[in-house]
């Protein structure tokens, strides 16, 4: 589990790294994860051996990082068996999201609704259209994708047309249930 990033380009109610009141979380740093930390970590040796590395996005997106790619294709090129990533997907221009389509490399984009207006009330400040051109990009560059939907009310009648719409451009689809709101039923 590897958080590239402590950035992100998003505002969601009730992540991680904000507080409840939405200020970001006092200690956070919101700083990249740098090449000679990484290549310090995962040497060959080291990373020969892993089955699995996560690109997590618990305090930030791990994309946000521009040397994400770059990461991937050392971890593939020298033995760990597979690297998943998770994504809001919603900044970089395509051609960057087409490097990271690798064997075993599985791109999980956070897509919770099928318009810029549905997917904008939890994914505050990402646009649907970004996200969906760089999903494509990385499909279409030979990659693999899961489009990881939350179910929240306002956006429980579009389930089966996300599904649709995933299996459109060939991404696989994964309903998620969230419990970030059980312990404060008043969240606006």
């Amino acid at each position: 589990h590897v958080e590239a990033s402590g950035k992100c380009n998003s505002f969601c109610p009730m992540c991680s790294r904000y507080t409840k009141l939405g200020y970001v979380q006092p200690g956070l740093k919101e700083s990249d994860l740098t090449p000679e930390l990484f290549y310090k970590l995962f040497t060959k040796e080291f990373t020969s051996q892993l089955e699995h590395v996560y690109f997590s996005g618990v305090y930030g997106d791990p994309c946000i990082n521009k040397r994400l790619p770059e990461f991937v294709n050392y971890l593939i090129d020298y033995g760990c068996k597979s690297v998943s990533i998770d994504t809001n997907g919603g900044y970089r221009k395509p051609d960057w999201w087409a490097k990271l389509a690798r064997k075993n490399v599985m791109v999980n984009f956070a897509i919770d609704g099928a318009s810029n207006e549905t997917h904008g009330l939890y994914r505050i400040g990402v646009v649907y259209d970004t996200v969906i051109e760089n999903l494509k990009a990385l499909i279409t560059a030979g990659g693999t994708a899961q489009w990881n939907f939350i179910v929240f009310q306002h956006n429980e009648h579009e389930v089966e047309t996300e599904r649709q719409l995933a299996q459109d451009v060939g991404a696989k689809f994964r309903i998620k249930v969230t419990q970030k709101f059980r312990s404060n039923k008043n969240f606006k």
